[in-house]
């Protein structure tokens, strides 16, 4: 990172992490960024981030975990919020001039996050792959950007179930995402909402699509779960 997008990143979440002088000197705001920035570039322990900055581990993973929280709530307005409806709009044109796809506003899918298991926390974070993880659930669109992400859900947690807790998924099922109206599919007169695709791990509704489930040997079928399987793997 160069010294200018530090500098900027330090203004921005600045008021969220500076601490007033008590009786102790308090770590610079910008050590705190330090730290944190550190830890999120190399994965390395608290214990060792404590003695490369001459911190106790407690303290290190104390400063990560609010300047991480200071850094989402300074930036997530402008850099993760939802599309406006010109924006879906673009989106929508995009897949349909690059994959083909009309009406198709996002691809969606969940991803789990290897970690080490939290202290006293069970199975909860035992996924079905035979290991601990949180799950990123996330929107992309037709040129593989993130545009809507869910993360931390428990890995035991199906892509139904997370896609059912998150927001994003209350929000699209309540019609709240500025999603562009109704239009006629190209070569037809057939009028279809906008669609976000998924697998088939995720439920079908009016505005999320997936592949037909189990064996289907109509070949436009065929096609269809083929397209929707190939713009899943955005994620």
């Amino acid at each position: 990172m160069s010294v200018g997008a530090f500098d900027e990143l330090l203004s921005l979440v600045e008021p969220h992490i500076q601490h007033s002088n008590t009786h102790t000197q308090p770590i610079s705001s910008a050590e705190r960024l330090a730290v944190t920035l550190r830890f999120l570039a190399t994965g390395m322990s608290f214990r060792a981030l404590s003695a490369s900055y001459k911190l106790g581990a407690t303290t290190v993973g104390g400063i990560v975990k609010e300047v991480c929280q200071a850094i989402w709530t300074a930036l997530r307005d402008e850099y993760v919020s939802y599309p406006s409806q010109a924006q879906w709009r673009q989106i929508q044109a995009d897949f349909l001039s690059m994959w083909h796809f009309p009406n198709c506003v996002g691809a969606v899918d969940g991803k789990h996050v290897r970690i080490c298991a939290p202290a006293n926390s069970g199975s909860s974070f035992y996924n079905y792959k035979g290991y601990f993880s949180f799950v990123l659930m996330a929107v992309c669109d037709a040129q593989y950007k993130f545009t809507v992400v869910d993360i931390g859900a428990y890995g035991r947690e199906s892509d139904a179930g997370v896609f059912s807790r998150s927001d994003f998924g209350a929000q699209l099922i309540q019609g709240k995402l500025s999603l562009p109206p109704r239009t006629v599919l190209p070569g037809s007169e057939v009028i279809c909402p906008p669609v976000f695709v998924a697998d088939e791990a995720f439920p079908l509704k009016v505005n999320l699509m997936r592949p037909y489930p189990g064996e289907f040997f109509i070949s436009l079928q065929n096609a269809r779960t083929y397209t929707l399987s190939q713009l899943s793997t955005h994620i």
